[in-house]
């Protein structure tokens, strides 16, 4: 026996002129955003990509290829940056699918609920939105325009008839979703589409489309982003990718999050039989490390198979407890809050909307525990969080009726809002403020630093404040043409290999030796460990001497010491 439901009022979904209040909205809250919060890119991650389809650093001229997002997104950054090089087009790309995710979020919310709507509305951008834009990170946003397809699928549906514009548009957001980053595209629709489709299924077919119209749609949204990704996996591992696939693929799973790898005395054979010393797994740690044969794709692999799986459970669990203790997802207040909530507004048997945030919540939970075995809580849990938290609204909404009812969500809507208000706008106030700081410090020294245009600066992204010089929306062209960024990212890339034989670079750990135009920016510690690899491995007493030092930069000479030639390792 199907239980009954509350029936939606069928409302018409209205032309574009329906959409000028939601986007009025959106558009103040981030220009007020704009106006009072600075923004910087949280991880390297985003960094690098802006680099490679920019053509610094990482490349000499824009590319299409920058790894972690769709070629397609990579190609239309690497025009805008031919046409107009000077704009930060990779910021600017995540600005713009943020405010227009939020825009079908206050309309998807305004027209289901009306004012009550729009105050939930505020909730939900000050919970998830303010951290986005003052800490920008693609794996965040590609969450929020999944969000908003999956919103849109849902708004396609609340009328008598499919509503196919609003289904495109759905499709188009997941598109954009699954292009930014696949994985958390996959994990957006694990939290998103149950409580859709258990909705549908319990919603009376008198007051909604036919279910086989409605899952017909389903699978526009899903089908077309998931055939990208697959096809794009495929590609991607073909011919000169191949190797730095692997290499990343293998590295990542060796060292990424705290890694399941430590340099282990009882695990020292392991180590002695690719050649690595404590030194050298330590240079991986400082992503410090440019050397292709040493730190290759197949000593990651042995390294992996001599460590048993005990260390990823180890880590996972050890990121939980951290991530507990630190409270660092204000979200848990408001899933407690919109969870209590919904029990309420949907009390009794009667309300099969219940059956759906139930749904709901366990896949909320189950995503949270999958996701602490792979990435740093806060950049994934917060954006599922946000997406919970618009299915418990979405429901409640629908649900609340009665006056009174909607009297209680209006309460825990306002509740839920001081609660994360509290905690999330004064760190994000204090996060920008010292963005705005350390931004400009480090700008001044980088600029000093450039009176020679003949030098060129080998760089390591560990040791260098590139999340701080490197603006989203404005990257300083001129201050990044005479560096090259060497280290981790750069290890196998093709492009990055072909940037540096252009420039008679084979080894950059060598040709930094008695070389009057290449200098090193690196941190102290990054120097002793360079020191002690051309010590074990070239057998060469490098002398590394200040140049500059300052906050946040520090320059390097490095000469080699006379008559003092050491015996290198066996190779």
């Amino acid at each position: 026996m199907t239980a009954p439901a509350i029936p939606v009022p069928d409302r018409p979904a209205g032309g574009w002129q329906d959409w000028i209040p939601a986007i009025v909205l959106v558009a103040v809250l981030y220009g007020a955003m704009a106006g009072t919060l600075a923004s910087r890119f949280e991880t390297m991650d985003d960094v690098a990509m802006a680099m490679w389809s920019s053509g610094l650093c990482l490349a000499l001229e824009p590319q299409s290829h920058i790894v972690f997002s769709h070629e397609f997104i990579g190609w239309i950054l690497k025009h805008l940056h031919l046409m107009w090089p000077a704009i930060g087009w990779y910021g600017w790309l995540q600005a713009v699918v943020l405010c227009a995710s939020s825009v079908v979020v206050c309309q998807a919310f305004k027209r289901i609920g009306g004012w009550l709507g729009v105050f939930a509305f505020l909730g939900y951008f000050v919970l998830t939105q303010v951290d986005a834009f003052v800490l920008i990170q693609f794996t965040k946003t590609a969450f929020y325009a999944t969000l908003a397809g999956a919103l849109l699928l849902a708004l396609a549906n609340t009328g008598a008839r499919l509503n196919r514009p609003l289904v495109a548009g759905a499709t188009l957001f997941a598109l954009v979703g699954s292009l930014i980053r696949p994985e958390s595209f996959v994990f957006a629709v694990t939290v998103c589409v149950p409580p859709l489709v258990v909705g549908w299924w319990c919603q009376r077919a008198e007051v909604a489309p036919p279910f086989k119209r409605r899952l017909m749609g389903l699978g526009i949204f899903l089908g077309v982003p998931f055939f990208l990704i697959l096809t794009t996996s495929v590609v991607d591992r073909l011919g000169p990718w191949k190797q730095f696939y692997d290499y990343r693929m293998y590295r990542s799973q060796a060292l990424d999050f705290g890694g399941r790898i430590t340099y282990d005395e009882n695990k020292h054979d392991a180590f002695d039989q690719i050649h690595w010393s404590r030194n050298d797994f330590a240079m991986t740690r400082q992503s410090s490390y440019f050397d292709p044969e040493i730190f290759s794709a197949e000593n990651y692999r042995h390294l992996l198979e001599a460590f048993p799986q005990r260390w990823q459970i180890d880590n996972a669990w050890a990121q939980s407890r951290a991530f507990l203790q630190s409270l660092r997802a204000p979200a848990y207040a408001i899933t407690l809050v919109a969870g209590g909530l919904i029990l309420i507004v949907g009390f009794g048997r009667r309300n099969a909307w219940a059956m759906a945030t139930v749904l709901l919540s366990v896949s909320a939970l189950l995503l949270g525990i999958l996701l602490l075995l792979k990435w740093p809580p806060h950049r994934v849990i917060l954006p599922a969080f946000g997406c919970a938290y618009c299915g418990l609204v979405w429901h409640a909404l629908q649900a609340a009726q009665t006056r009174w009812r909607r009297s209680l969500l209006a309460t825990g809507c306002a509740a839920a809002f001081v609660v994360v208000g509290f905690q999330r706008l004064p760190a994000a106030y204090t996060a920008s403020r010292l963005t705005q700081r350390d931004s400009a410090a480090a700008l001044q020294e980088l600029t000093e630093l450039h009176s020679d245009r003949s030098q060129l600066y080998f760089t390591w992204s560990a040791n260098f404040p590139y999340e701080q010089t490197f603006h989203p929306f404005n990257y300083h062209r001129e201050l990044f043409e005479d560096h090259l960024q060497v280290g981790s990212w750069a290890l196998h890339h093709p492009t990055a290999e072909a940037m540096l034989h252009q420039f008679g670079v084979t080894q950059p750990y060598v040709g930094l030796v008695n070389n009057p135009h290449l200098f090193l920016i690196a941190a102290p510690d990054g120097v002793t460990l360079y020191r002690r690899f051309m010590q074990e491995h070239y057998g060469r007493d490098v002398e590394v001497l200040p140049v500059k030092s300052g906050a946040y930069l520090r320059v390097w000479r490095v000469t080699e010491r006379k008559n003092r030639i050491l015996s290198p390792k066996a190779p």
